[in-house]
């Protein structure tokens, strides 16, 4: 695991990471684990995920995600609808639970987004 700088804010309780990480669901356990400490009331995160691979065009990376979403076998994605710009994926569609939203946002950091935005609806 890369590096994590984390700052406690004591008068609001307001915990902050930063750094680079090896991937997503790191920086789930990092935002988890300081939800946990005593005295924090907000946890925000500015982690980003190190890419390791070549960099990949917009279109690579919209066409890798989509590729993921129809291989993974723990994940689907109703009416997906994935776009990329400038390395940001955007992710729209519905998942059946939480798990599958998590998984999704996971597999377009896999397919090499620098950030996604996860407006995948749950329809629980």
């Amino acid at each position: 695991m890369a590096a994590v700088i984390s700052r406690l804010s004591l008068p609001t309780g307001k915990f902050n990471l930063s750094g680079k990480i090896d991937s997503y669901f790191v920086g789930l356990q990092a935002h988890e684990i300081a939800s946990q400490v005593e005295g924090v009331a907000e946890v925000c995160s500015t982690l980003s995920t190190k890419n390791s691979s070549n960099v990949k065009t917009d279109r690579e990376i919209s066409d890798d995600i989509e590729n993921r979403f129809w291989r993974a076998p723990m994940v689907y994605v109703q009416a997906a609808a994935v776009s990329v710009k400038d390395g940001v994926a955007t992710l729209t569609g519905s998942v059946q639970n939480i798990r599958e939203l998590e998984f999704a946002a996971q597999k377009a950091y896999d397919a090499g987004a620098k950030r996604v935005q996860n407006y995948l609806e749950v329809k629980e």
